[in-house]
């Protein structure tokens, strides 16, 4: 007599890989970038899957790098983040860069065993925190300059987004700068009687009021025309002839004052 017999053999689903998504499935394209404030720590979560692309609580040994790169690939390894267990198959390496590591480009990479995963290097995009600033090319986070919604907020104790930058520091009204490459705030008058030239705002080239250009905002676009330093607005002159030329000289003469004066 002949007997068919089936085996049927079981083993553990050891971990193999991981993923960042949860199901096991690949990441397209470039990975996404953690974010991370100076001084705080962030998740990079990801799931451990087995052989055949499932999750598995299986336990693992995985390790965490996080490298500094300095520009094009060379890049070295600045801590080993501590891995946090959060359940089932998920995992997280728990990044935090300090201000001694300060601003810069950073990666995060995770190995199994020993055995780097097919889990590129991810991206940790870097911010300042609360009432400080970043610039781009700054090792650290400054103070937020008086006159800026960043200093005030902070000083407030107020609900506000942390990550501020030097090209998109907000001015608060009556204060101006010359450009977004600076954290010299100036105030643009000393009336609080009178509506002030400068409305602040975020966009460097939108310091001024309509129409109104210059240093501290106190010079017209347009030629022959004053500026009603009362309403904060200018207006035409009215003016032919000698009069026009001589208030063109003039008003070439108040840019010239103002910008010496900034300087």
């Amino acid at each position: 007599i002949t007997l068919n017999v089936r085996a049927l053999v079981t083993a553990p689903a050891v971990a193999r890989r991981c993923t960042r998504d949860a199901g096991c499935k690949p990441e397209r394209g470039p990975p996404s970038p953690v974010s991370a404030v100076l001084d705080a720590p962030a998740l990079l979560e990801f799931t451990a899957c087995d052989i055949e692309g499932l999750p598995t609580s299986d336990p693992a040994s995985f390790t965490a790098e996080l490298a500094k790169c300095t520009g094009g690939s060379a890049c070295r390894r600045v801590a080993t983040p501590p891995i946090k267990y959060l359940g089932g198959s998920r995992y997280a390496a728990q990044l935090t860069i300090t201000r001694a590591m300060g601003l810069g480009s950073y990666h995060a990479t995770v190995t199994l065993d020993g055995q780097p995963l097919n889990f590129t290097a991810v991206p940790v995009a870097v911010s300042c925190p609360r009432g400080e600033v970043a610039g781009a090319r700054w090792p650290s986070c400054k103070p937020c300059p008086a006159g800026t919604q960043c200093a005030t907020h902070y000083a407030n104790h107020s609900s506000q987004v942390q990550g501020a930058t030097l090209a998109t520091l907000e001015l608060l009204p009556n204060r101006w700068r010359l450009t977004d490459r600076t954290l010299d705030i100036y105030n643009c008058s000393t009336d609080s009687s009178h509506p002030s030239t400068c409305v602040g705002g975020a966009n460097a080239s939108d310091y001024c009021a309509p129409n109104i250009t210059g240093p501290l905002c106190s010079v017209c676009v347009e030629a022959l025309h004053y500026l009603d330093t009362t309403a904060a607005e200018c207006k035409p002159c009215n003016l032919s002839g000698a009069g026009a030329a001589l208030l063109l000289v003039v008003e070439a003469l108040a840019c010239l004052l103002a910008v010496a004066a900034v300087a």
